[in-house]
C-alpha cells in the first residue's frame, strides 16, 4: 500500500508541475505532498532515501518557479 501512495504522490507532483496556473501547480504539489507523507509512514525504511532524493529533484522547479516567476 505504502508503494502505491508514493508512486500516486510522485505522479501528481510530476503532472503538476506541468500546470501553468501557479493555484493549480501549488495544491497538486500539496495532494503530492500529502500522498507521499501517507506512503512514507507505510513504506520500509530502505525505499524511504530513494523517494525522498526523487521527491527533493521533483519538486525543486516548483519552489523555484514560485519564489523567481515563471523564470524556467
Amino acid at each position: 500500500m505504502g508503494f502505491v501512495l508514493l508512486t500516486l504522490g510522485v505522479t501528481l507532483i510530476w503532472r503538476g508541475i506541468r500546470f501553468q496556473e501557479e493555484e493549480l501547480l501549488i495544491a497538486a504539489a500539496l495532494g503530492g505532498l500529502c500522498l507521499l507523507i501517507w506512503g512514507f509512514v507505510l513504506t520500509p525504511a530502505h525505499w524511504q532515501v530513494a523517494m525522498e532524493v526523487l521527491v527533493i529533484v521533483l519538486l525543486f522547479p516548483v519552489c523555484v518557479r514560485c519564489t523567481f516567476g515563471k523564470g524556467l
